[in-house]
């Protein structure tokens, strides 16, 4: 499988010029997401590089089902490109799935990426 930025950023540029100017924001994502072809884990954690854990993060709940951290913060290029992507999704909730780590399983992503 090859990421060809330059055909990703003028993709970008074609359907959003606002967009654009975001889009080594977008190829990250892209490349967080894409990890789970080659990931042979349940799971694998996404980290932002610009934060530091100050105390112990709990990843899993009791039960082995990982936390999902979710924010107050409402930022709008996250949600439009989510609507964008799940339409039927719109924003059902008062919180935001903006974190600095996740937990992803990997399979779920997989089907996400197929869809």
């Amino acid at each position: 499988m090859l990421l060809d930025v330059d055909k990703i950023k003028k993709l970008i540029k074609s359907r959003n010029i606002t967009a654009y100017k975001r889009s080594g924001w977008y190829i990250q994502q892209f490349l967080k997401m894409i990890y789970c072809k080659i990931c042979h884990d349940k799971y694998y954690l996404l980290w932002d590089s610009d934060t530091i854990p100050v105390k112990k993060v709990k990843m899993f709940k009791y039960n082995g089902k990982p936390i999902f951290d979710v924010k107050t913060e409402y930022n709008e290029q996250y949600f439009s490109t989510m609507k964008n992507i799940f339409p039927e999704l719109g924003k059902k909730y008062d919180y935001s799935f903006i974190s600095e780590h996740m937990i992803i399983n990997s399979k779920i992503m997989e089907n996400m990426i197929k869809r």
